[in-house]
């Protein structure tokens, strides 16, 4: 039982540690893939990279992101999102066909068909790409 205890502190350390260096490797929260029917990964030049498909949920804090299909660069925190895209936060939620989030700078980018909505407020763009800055800011680029 004692083993057991000690083993126990070992590994939850071990959580901590690992939480700390994501921070130190990312400078901010990690983007956490936490659910896709199917994952491919593979190492690139650039760093490891993975393509999920079906389902797929990442999260990062507060912020939730679903879609069909997703490219997600691990070493720059980044996710490029394919299809019925949705990115939410408390009460904003951007709907998307297309769009990418970084998680380094919480932006989410999105292109063709955009609504952005927070409470009862409602914002559509349907040619130009829109950016919103995850907990402030809305601006277009």
């Amino acid at each position: 039982m004692r083993y057991f205890f000690l083993l126990a502190i070992f590994l939850s350390g071990a959580g901590v540690l690992s939480a700390q260096l994501d921070k130190a490797t990312y400078g901010s929260d990690p983007i956490m893939l936490k659910y896709a029917d199917s994952l491919l990964g593979s190492n690139t030049e650039s760093g490891m990279v993975r393509v999920v498909k079906g389902n797929v949920r990442f999260v990062q804090g507060n912020v939730t992101v679903t879609c069909n299909e997703a490219v997600q660069y691990l070493s720059q925190n980044r996710v490029e999102l394919i299809g019925n895209v949705v990115i939410t936060q408390e009460t904003v939620t951007l709907r998307t066909a297309r769009g990418e989030y970084d998680g380094n700078t919480k932006v989410a980018y999105g292109q063709s068909g955009i609504t952005l909505t927070d409470r009862d407020m409602r914002l559509e763009a349907q040619e130009r790409s829109e950016e919103r800055r995850v907990g402030k800011e809305c601006r277009s680029r």
